[in-house]
């Protein structure tokens, strides 16, 4: 009872309306302000102008409805307004300038009256809905709560889901980057690793790179990569189209009539680089079988070293085309704590021997030890590209321009050279073998890479 005491107090309390627009617009505005039940019949769609202070909702509601001869109807709290029967044209507007005056407002009813008292009953009514009402906000939290917990296991078992696939996606993408190293034609790239490569006449392919032999590119043929070589030319025919960048390693980039390079055009040694000079080290050698003298001993020792710089060149040179992420990881740990690498290696290389003995001793343990030694032959050399790596960095070269393949060949030069020296170089390379192996194991092999390994650009790397 107490509140609709206040509902009617609040209903019955003076309203300020200032409106200007079409006249049902206005009336539906007075009743929302005075919290009045209006029903308007008709369109009523003439302008109107209403400015009213102070007075109550009815008031301002009938003076508005009077001035536009509109029939007002009252039932009970509801109001109802319609256009008079009589009236056959919309009535102009009178002007409004009667209703500016303020309207004195209506006494407001009286608050001061006795209320009845409150029937226990009533209370007790009113607590029980209280009560259900809050047995409904505990239904509707619990709800939520199980709600939550479910979306979130099912995130989980998403996310789950996705890790998954996307550990199958790693494995797919590691299982073809291998099968692509391994030579073949797969998803249009073709990779060879001991012979030549050709792409034939009218074929599209992603791209081309040849391990030991030329690439050939018929007429017409395209390639939508790069092209490249190690050990042999890179050869265009006429119309023959390249995309990206031609690049020679050890041979020349050769172009026929309309053929056409998008890219760089990059050769690095001349076409016959590398047979020469291993036409040069057998010819060394059988002279050194026929003849042991000093010069011709001397030109074993040449051709020699320049065989193992050349293996030790492509080999970290490829390291650093295909697992760029590995080998920056080496050279951080070689250049960080170099010492610790080098304990960490000598450890490594005084365990082996009894690990060896041990493994030898029974029949199953004979693979796993030639394993081992096979994975030291591998380790070994790696860690010594990275190693030289970092020598070479650390030289200066003056105006010359400074490229990956420039900085391995200065460092792995150095590093020859010095294990020449006598007494120091075996000291010197011992050392170097401890750390470069002490820097993979430190690493695992220079930590895991994301995705696949991606080809450093030629110009980065200066073949």
């Amino acid at each position: 009872m107490l509140s609709s005491l206040l509902v009617l107090a609040l209903a019955a309390g003076p309203v300020s309306v200032q409106f200007e627009g079409p006249l049902k617009q206005g009336l539906t505005t007075i009743a929302e302000r005075g919290g009045l039940n209006l029903i308007v019949v008709g369109d009523l769609t003439e302008p109107a102008q209403i400015h009213l202070t102070d007075v109550t909702a009815e008031e301002a509601l009938e003076t508005v409805a009077k001035v536009y001869q509109l029939e007002v109807t009252k039932q009970g709290k509801l109001y109802v307004l319609r256009r008079g029967a009589v009236l056959a044209a919309p009535v102009p507007p009178v002007a409004p300038a009667p209703l500016v005056a303020p309207v004195p407002p209506v006494a407001p009813v009286p608050l001061a009256a006795p209320v009845s008292p409150i029937a226990p009953t009533d209370v007790n009514k009113t607590i029980a809905e209280l009560e259900a009402g809050q047995e409904r906000i505990d239904a509707l939290i619990e709800q939520a709560n199980e709600k939550t917990e479910a979306l979130t296991d099912e995130a989980e078992r998403r996310a789950e889901l996705e890790r998954e696939q996307a550990e199958k996606v790693k494995e797919l993408a590691v299982a073809k980057a291998e099968e692509l190293k391994a030579g073949g034609r797969s998803h249009g790239q073709v990779i060879s690793t001991g012979g030549p490569v050709v792409v034939a006449a009218g074929e599209s392919v992603k791209d081309a790179v040849a391990y030991g032999g030329p690439i050939t590119i018929e007429r017409g043929a395209r390639v939508k990569g790069d092209a490249v070589a190690f050990g042999g030319d890179v050869v265009l025919k006429d119309g023959a189209i390249v995309e990206g960048d031609a690049v020679s390693f050890g041979g020349r980039v050769v172009r026929e009539g309309t053929a056409i390079i998008k890219g760089e055009e990059v050769s690095f040694g001349g076409s016959g680089i590398a047979s020469s000079m291993a036409a040069h080290a057998v010819k060394a050698s059988k002279a050194a079988e026929l003849d042991t003298n000093e010069e011709k001993s001397g030109g074993l020792s040449l051709a020699a070293f320049l065989v193992q710089f050349v293996v030790f060149f492509v080999f970290g040179f490829l390291l650093m085309v295909f697992a760029p992420q590995r080998m920056k990881g080496l050279e951080s740990a070689v250049r960080a704590q170099p010492v610790l690498s080098g304990a960490v290696g000598l450890l490594a290389l005084v365990l082996t021997l009894p690990i060896t003995v041990f493994l030898l001793v029974t029949l199953i343990g004979i693979p796993v030890a030639a394993l081992l030694w096979l994975s030291l032959a591998f380790v070994i050399p790696m860690g010594l590209a990275a190693i030289a790596n970092t020598v070479g960095t650390s030289m200066p070269l003056g105006k010359m321009r400074r490229t990956q393949a420039m900085v391995l060949a200065l460092g792995l030069l150095a590093l020859m050279i010095v294990s020449h020296v006598p007494v120091l170089g075996p000291l010197v390379m011992s050392m170097a073998i401890c750390v470069s192996l002490g820097a993979v194991l430190r690493t695992r092999l220079g930590a895991t890479p994301k995705g696949l390994p991606v080809m450093e650009s030629p110009e980065r790397l200066g073949v």
